[in-house]
């Protein structure tokens, strides 16, 4: 049962970041900007209440937090 949800919640992240079609690339194989998606993914699945991020990712961020709703961004 907790495995249908985190992987339906690991689905639709994926879908929300645009690496669903990446789900069974081993991550050294995926580019640049896909592996920095997966990094941001990786800390929202847990839905933290506040995202700490460097400037250069900031508002990439920043629209992703938008697309799931997530309220609170800090910038480091």
């Amino acid at each position: 049962m907790i495995y249908c949800k985190l992987s339906f919640k690991v689905s639709s992240l994926l879908e929300e970041i645009d690496l669903a079609d990446q789900q069974d690339t081993l991550s050294k194989d995926l580019s640049g900007g896909q592996k920095r998606k997966l990094c941001v993914g990786l800390a929202l699945i847990g839905d933290p209440k506040v995202q700490i991020c460097c400037y250069v990712v900031r508002a990439w961020v920043r629209i992703i937090m938008h697309q799931l709703k997530v309220n609170s961004i800090v910038a480091a």
